[in-house]
């Protein structure tokens, strides 16, 4: 009798480290959800200025706003649709696609490798 409690035992402490050490994909965060919102690079200057606005429809905006030697302002805006397939990043502008890895920091700093060597900065949700 001993020896089957001892069995029973084994079986159900086996099965708890079998059931706790499986991986849950529930616990993984989309990353998508954490691009949506404007993202400043991070050489930004009273001279210069470049954003990204992810919208949670899939469209988005670059827009780069400089200031001329002369004092003048000069700015462009273009619309784009992203899509995130894991750590990829595609931006479609209607032509040739922008492709780039990207990720976070532990800052919360997004980076697109393949783009700029430089971060962005979250400044609006």
């Amino acid at each position: 009798m001993k020896k089957i409690n001892y069995l029973k035992g084994i079986c159900v402490l086996l099965l708890t480290v079998a059931a706790l050490s499986c991986k849950n994909d529930d616990d993984k965060t989309d990353q998508s959800l954490d691009l949506i919102g404007t993202w400043q690079r991070s050489d930004v200057s009273k001279q210069f200025e470049y954003r990204l606005s992810f919208q949670a429809d899939n469209s988005g905006v670059r827009s780069v706003s400089e200031v001329n030697d002369e004092g003048q302002g000069i700015s462009s805006s273009r619309t784009f649709n992203w899509m995130v397939n894991e750590s990829t990043l595609t931006m479609d502008y209607g032509e040739e696609p922008e492709v780039t890895l990207f990720n976070f920091n532990a800052d919360g700093y997004l980076f697109l490798t393949d783009l700029t060597a430089l971060h962005f900065v979250k400044v609006e949700d």
